[in-house]
């Protein structure tokens, strides 16, 4: 035997109004959550960047200040007669006067 319940087509209606406005309370504050954890993940990949283009320009910076020494060693050494090269691996050496390095 199956025991119906009756039901009034206004219940029926505003119990599916009723869970109609929690899903979208519900959806609205998880679309919220997850756009303040987006924003969060942007700012911290933007302070990256920054970082890295920090540490990018001092390489740079680096980089120019020891080919500026560089060449001055080996213009200092050639005023004084040296002869000056490089190694495959790129290390300075000056030849010694008789012929080896």
């Amino acid at each position: 035997m199956q025991a119906t319940i009756p039901t009034q087509p206004a219940d029926t209606k505003k119990t599916i109004t009723a869970l109609r406005k929690r899903l979208e309370r519900w959806e609205l504050d998880h679309l919220r959550t997850l756009s303040a954890s987006l924003s969060n993940q942007l700012e911290a990949a933007n302070e990256r960047i920054e970082a890295l283009q920090s540490d990018l320009d001092r390489a740079w910076r680096n980089a120019e200040a020891w080919q500026d020494d560089a060449m001055e060693l080996v213009k200092q050494l050639e005023a004084e007669g040296q002869t000056v090269g490089l190694t495959i691996t790129g290390a300075l050496v000056v030849e010694q006067e008789g012929g080896a390095a």
